[in-house]
């Protein structure tokens, strides 16, 4: 004997009204004080045991009834041939966000889940109907066997989940099983992040389990980045955590440690490096492990190679100048004949970033170039007037002199940043260099 909605049982509390009534009818009475009283005294004596039976008969039967009325609210369903419970449509819901994780009492979270789930599954019968849901939607249907195995290999996900999306697909499993008996077993560790609304299943009973003990203190990693990310090859690594007090870190490139300290809370960490290891190379920021270890350690990656060569000529302005004489002195490129930096009039091979010609004369000579090195765009009508260009890193950036630029037969190329409705300017394939 099980109930769909045990907490109607409460209703039998009910049954003290009619004992109250029972008890207190048998102080009623006024006493009368004339002769005639006497023939009523005696009729009560001669008739007070079919009385006294009468009102518990009555009494018992306003107990019954009280009784049958909370047990049919609690809607009782059984098997009266054979143990077990009627058919039930059950959908297991587990939370394995990455908070699930955590270590409470030398366990993680998840095994208490699974556990608990495990144990829901124990009671269940060949009649039943049976869906395991994870927090990230993944549905699973199946026998308590098949379902065990899936729970076995329960792992935290990356992140927090969608859990009100898991119990709509739960709550759809149910549905759609035709079984009178509609159950959804939750468990879950409550986050508040995660639970911004309490879940209503109003054709299904829910059954949600929470462990009651208090979160741990949680030490993380909230950031970690490679400055620049091309390292030519110095480079920076900036990272920030999250703790009550001052934690230790360490920093690794390529599986190497080159960085290790102790930082404030929401300090900025910068460590500078020039490690040996060259191309494309993997790094972390770790702290020390604590309960919740999902966020211990960030991932970056960045590049590591030689300084490319540069070399400018004297139509690109002095503002072009100024900036390679700034990226010279900051190791990030050096002397030589890799890259050019060109007005568009001098352009005469590739790869090489072209500015427009300084002289508004020579945009014919800048277009006629542009076509002989085979760069299918040109420069059109000269804009002037301030205006800002949107475009990532770029913020802050205004100019006041633009052109804008003509895409020919066979342009390809992915836009950097935007002045007004219109291009300034392109990166191309390596054949062709950025405008």
């Amino acid at each position: 004997m099980s109930f769909l909605a045990p907490l109607y049982l409460l209703l039998g509390g009910a049954v003290a009204v009619p004992l109250l009534i029972h008890l207190l009818r048998r102080r009623i009475g006024v006493r009368l004080e004339f002769p005639a009283a006497r023939y009523l005294l005696r009729a009560e004596r001669e008739h007070s045991r079919t009385l006294r039976i009468r009102n518990l008969l009555l009494m018992l039967l306003r107990v019954v009834a009280l009784l049958a009325i909370a047990v049919a609210a609690a809607r009782p369903i059984a098997r009266w041939l054979g143990a077990g419970h009627a058919p039930t449509a059950l959908a297991i819901v587990i939370d394995n966000s990455l908070s699930s994780s955590a270590v409470v009492n030398g366990r993680p979270l998840l095994d208490q889940f699974k556990t608990m789930a495990r144990a829901a599954l124990s009671s269940a019968t060949p009649a039943d109907r049976l869906w395991l849901v994870t927090i990230d939607g993944h549905v699973r249907g199946g026998s308590p066997a098949l379902l065990r195995d899936e729970i076995a290999r329960l792992e935290p996900i990356d992140g927090a989940g969608d859990p009100m999306a898991a119990l709509s697909r739960a709550a759809t499993a149910v549905r759609g099983a035709g079984l009178e008996a509609r159950q959804i077993a939750l468990v879950t560790d409550g986050q508040a992040t995660e639970w911004q609304r309490t879940p209503a299943m109003a054709d299904a009973q829910l059954l949600i389990y929470a462990p009651s003990v208090r979160p741990p203190v949680n030490h993380a990693v909230t950031f970690a980045e490679a400055r620049p990310t091309r390292w030519t090859p110095r480079g920076s690594v900036a990272a920030r955590f999250l703790s009550l007090d001052s934690t230790t870190y360490r920093m690794t490139i390529s599986g190497r440690t080159f960085g290790r300290g102790t930082a404030a809370p929401n300090e900025e960490v910068v460590v500078r490096a020039a490690p040996p290891e060259r191309g494309w190379v993997p790094g972390t920021v770790e702290i020390e492990p604590d309960e919740l270890a999902g966020d211990n350690v960030r991932y970056f990656a960045l590049w590591i190679g030689p300084a490319p060569g540069v070399n400018s000529s004297p139509g690109a302005g002095p503002f072009v100048k100024s900036a390679i004489d700034v990226l010279r002195s900051s190791e990030r490129v050096v002397d030589g004949r890799d890259i050019g930096v060109v007005a568009a009039d001098e352009v005469s091979s590739l790869p090489a970033l072209i500015t427009p010609p300084v002289d508004p004369v020579r945009l014919g000579a800048a277009n006629r170039a542009l076509e002989r090195a085979g760069v299918p765009w040109r420069f059109g009508a000269r804009r002037s007037g301030e205006t800002s260009v949107r475009g990532t890193g770029f913020e802050g950036v205004t100019v006041t002199v633009r052109y804008d630029l003509v895409a020919q037969a066979g342009a390809a190329a992915e836009t950097l940043a935007v002045v007004g409705w219109g291009p300034c300017c392109r990166s191309v394939s390596s054949a062709s260099p950025a405008r």
